[in-house]
């Protein structure tokens, strides 16, 4: 079909740029996310290095980091136009090859037009080029927590990039950020400023602050440990 023909020519590409893209591999990138649909913004800094998959940014990296649960909900990375805002006509995009038929979300793909290139073959070194250049992550595919990721820098590897003092380019470090990532299943960004809004409304007495806040408390995420490994 034809979305058949889109994803051969997205990977024929991938391929074709290949060796242009294996000096970016040993680089070190500054990545800055954010989770678009919520102001003011919940963000990371992250240091990883130019190798590593889009599949384990996503699993290893940006659920860690921002909060998220692992193996929990599906995902998507959509390449951005540059110094554009994203648009909302999917195509084709890198995501979890593995989940097509096995993950209800991923029923998702009929509605918005998905086609899949497996995250777990793609590096980041191969999309992301310059500085300045956006990929949109997308989380959960029914509450579609939308997140813009801007390279800030691509640098050489050192010791001053190494959480461990290691040097080299596979080094992940959480640089900075802000704000506390909101609960898994809340049902997406206008619940989540609905339950906020209600929350700072101050509730009467404590007993409805608790109910108030039960969405969030007893998050999936914010219930079970987040671990590194």
């Amino acid at each position: 079909g034809i979305d058949d023909v889109e994803v051969k020519a997205k990977k024929m590409e991938l391929e074709k740029d290949y060796d242009n893209a294996l000096p970016f591999f040993s680089k070190s990138y500054v990545l800055r996310v954010h989770i678009t649909n919520i102001k003011p913004h919940i963000w990371r800094a992250i240091r990883v290095p130019g190798d590593i998959s889009l599949h384990k940014l996503h699993d290893q990296v940006l659920g860690p980091c921002l909060g998220w649960l692992r193996n929990y909900h599906a995902y998507y990375f959509k390449e951005l136009p540059y110094y554009s805002q994203p648009d909302f006509e999917v195509g084709v995009v890198y995501g979890p090859l593995a989940w097509k038929k096995t993950h209800m979300e991923m029923g998702h793909n009929i509605t918005y037009g998905i086609q899949l290139v497996d995250a777990a073959q793609v590096k980041i070194g191969q999309i992301l080029q310059k500085v300045g250049q956006k990929l949109e992550y997308m989380y959960d595919l029914k509450c579609r927590w939308r997140h813009k990721i801007v390279v800030e820098a691509i640098e050489e590897p050192s010791s001053s990039t190494s959480s461990d003092g290691g040097g080299g380019s596979s080094s992940v470090k959480l640089i900075s950020g802000a704000r506390a990532c909101p609960g898994e299943d809340i049902g997406g960004a206008k619940p989540y400023a609905e339950l906020v809004h209600e929350i700072r409304a101050q509730p009467t007495n404590y007993g409805e602050y608790l109910d108030a806040m039960r969405p969030l408390t007893q998050a999936p995420n914010n219930s079970q440990p987040v671990h590194d490994s």
